[in-house]
Formats: C-alpha cells, structure tokens, sequence
C-alpha cells in the first residue's frame, strides 16, 4: 500500500511539478486548501516536517518506523517535483529495537515506559519488551524464589519489592549489561551508516507521544525535533535535548484528542508500510 500511494503522489506532483516550484516552501497550508487531490494525512505531515527542517537549518528529515517508509516516499515525491531540496531517509527504528540500548540502568525506574503503558505484565513479556528473549534457568528460578512468576502477569505498583528483587540479583544484572552492550553498539553502528549525525536532527512520525526520539535522543545524546500528525499527552518527563511539534492537534497544549484515540490503529494500517517490525540490528 505504501509504494501504490508514494506512487501515486509521484505521478501527480511530476504532472504538476511547475505549479509546485512556483508554489515553494512554506506554503504548504494553501496547497491544502487549493489541492484536495494532494492534500493527504500524510503530504501535510511531511510538508510540516519540510519547513521544520527549513527553518533549523538542516539538510535532512528522518522519518521513523514502519509508517516512515510512506512518509519517506512522499518526502521523495516533494523532492523530484521540485518542491524541495532536502534529504530524506527512513529509519527503521521500532520500540522494540531502541527500549533497551535507550536504557542506563536495570531498576523499576528505568522501566517506567512500559509499566505505564502495562500496568500488569508478566517478567516474561516484561524481559521480551527489552529485547531479551532467551533467559537461563537459574534467572526464571529467582522469579519464583521472589514470590512471583516468569510467566504470570503481576500489577507490579502493588509488588515492587518483588520486582526490585529480581533486577537486581547479581545473574539477572549481569545477564542485562552484556545484552545491553551488544545492542547499543549496534544500533549505534546502523545510525551512523544512516548519517545520524550532528549537533541537531529532524525526525517525523505519525505520533502518538514521540516515543522513538526519546529513545533515540537518549541513545546518541544528539538534540532532536520532532513533527507528527497528532500528539497525545506524555507519559514521562520531557528531556530538554527534545522538541516536539503536531501538524494537527496537540493535547499537550490543551488539544481535544479524546476522540480520536479509537481512531489511531486505522490511521496507522493506512501508512504502514508492508515490511516487518525492526526487532534488533
């Protein structure tokens, strides 16, 4: 669906792409209006993130996840009609790919961003989460000697202590820093093939909270600005290395998004490219 789309856009801008250079940069808002054809959820959102990357100064916008690969395309579409000079890449970055390298430490803080989105999760899925799938016996036997078990989901704000126990015996610490250390160094070996680079970057996704820049923010310590089509209200603390800005509508800055909350697995299946979920590198 991604390449029928981002094919079907090139067509069109190529047909056009005289009346786009006159147009230029900025004006994004009044090809919306003037251009219902072109005027798409996802050429607005790569527009926004056009000028964003105009007005920092940079040379490239990266577009992120498995919907990155549409935006991308679009991006590449502006591009050959002439609209702009600008670079695009899609980075293939997923949750799961960047939760643990993004990581400093093994604690319960540290593993706030999934046990807000999971308030009852098992250690299992809680270890899958980081990307730590093979896990030795005697690890799973510490579960059960804390009280617990590998496999049983627990709301874990009303056991902490059990938690706690298990991260921090010595074989699970250790088990955590040598997958931690191979996961860094590769994903920091793929953005530096993907020019990732810099004192400041452009990134761009549909939404929903901007996880993934976090994430990479935290990674590579590079500033970061993001553009997406909608954002919801945050879950953790904002670093100052990231700027966050919606094409739409922002419930940070007091935006009405209640309704559009059971719309975000539709709108995400119409972006999303047919290609697999990045789990490592």
């Amino acid at each position: 669906m991604a390449s029928e789309t981002a094919g079907a856009l090139e067509s069109e801008f190529d047909e056009d792409s005289g009346w786009l250079r006159q147009m230029g940069p900025g004006s994004h808002r009044a090809l919306r209006r003037t251009a219902p054809g072109l005027a798409t959820i996802p050429t607005a959102l790569v527009l926004d993130a056009i000028d964003l990357a105009n007005e920092l100064g940079t040379s490239r916008v990266f577009y992120l996840s498995r919907e990155g690969l549409l935006l991308h395309r679009v991006h590449q579409a502006l591009r050959n009609a002439g609209y702009t000079n600008l670079d695009s890449t899609h980075l293939q970055v997923s949750r799961l790919a960047l939760f643990l390298p993004a990581m400093r430490e093994l604690t319960r803080h540290e593993l706030m961003n999934i046990l807000r989105l999971y308030p009852v999760i098992s250690l299992s899925t809680l270890f899958d989460s980081m990307g730590i799938s093979v896990v030795p016996a005697e690890v799973r036997w510490l579960a059960d000697r804390a009280g617990s078990s590998w496999d049983q989901p627990v709301a874990w704000h009303d056991s902490p202590d059990v938690l706690d126990g298990v991260l921090r015996a010595s074989p699970v610490q250790q088990m955590w820093v040598e997958a931690h250390g191979r996961a860094r160094r590769s994903v920091m070996q793929y953005l530096d093939e993907q020019q990732f680079i810099g004192d400041s970057v452009v990134v761009s996704d549909l939404g929903w909270r901007g996880t993934l820049q976090d994430m990479l923010s935290r990674i590579t310590g590079i500033a970061s600005h993001g553009q997406y089509l909608a954002l919801f209200e945050y879950l953790n603390p904002q670093s100052i290395l990231v700027a966050k800005n919606a094409t739409l509508w922002n419930q940070n800055h007091g935006d009405d998004v209640s309704w559009l909350s059971d719309s975000v697995s539709a709108l995400e299946r119409l972006c999303t490219a047919p290609v697999p979920t990045t789990e490592a590198y």
